[in-house]
């Protein structure tokens, strides 16, 4: 990330958005939750390929399994009735795809807000954590919700 406490501090206002949509999920607005999963997710890739901090961070949590598949299911359940496509197998397939994304997102950026709410002043293992997660993991789920909700957006699937 570009030089700066503000630049982090953009970073984790992004992440807390992406946590606040998905934490309210069934109250947002059906015609807004695209375009504001999109633009939120947008901005956290941007900021993420810029991120430059040292690995220093060795907190790992274990996942809650039940609440990470009690999510899942949330999004499912929300998604499904928003996404219109002609072709019933791939619809399934493309809301199935994103609620995975989104739920992998969600459990990935919350760790890291846990354990900035620890210590708020010293925001490096947060980032830290964000950093080490999106090389091994959540990037490609980034990737791939920016994709799904771009090609819902035109109602088509290749």
């Amino acid at each position: 990330m570009k030089s700066g406490k503000k630049n982090y501090n953009t970073l984790i206002s992004h992440i807390r958005g992406f946590c606040d949509i998905i934490r309210g999920i069934e109250a947002h607005p059906s015609g807004n939750l695209k375009p504001d999963l999109f633009r939120i997710l947008s901005l956290i890739s941007e900021e993420m390929m810029s991120l430059k901090v040292a690995k220093d961070s060795h907190f790992v949590a274990l996942p809650d399994l039940d609440y990470r598949y009690e999510m899942f299911c949330r999004l499912l359940e929300v998604l499904a009735p928003r996404i219109n496509n002609a072709d019933a197998e791939k619809r399934e397939t493309l809301v199935s795809n994103l609620a995975d994304d989104l739920t992998d997102l969600y459990f990935e950026l919350k760790r890291g807000l846990d354990l900035l709410a620890l210590d708020p002043a010293h925001p490096l293992s947060a980032l830290s954590l964000w950093r080490t997660g999106y090389e091994l993991h959540w990037k490609e789920h980034l990737e791939s919700a920016l994709v799904l909700l771009n090609q819902y957006s035109y109602g088509h699937l290749n």
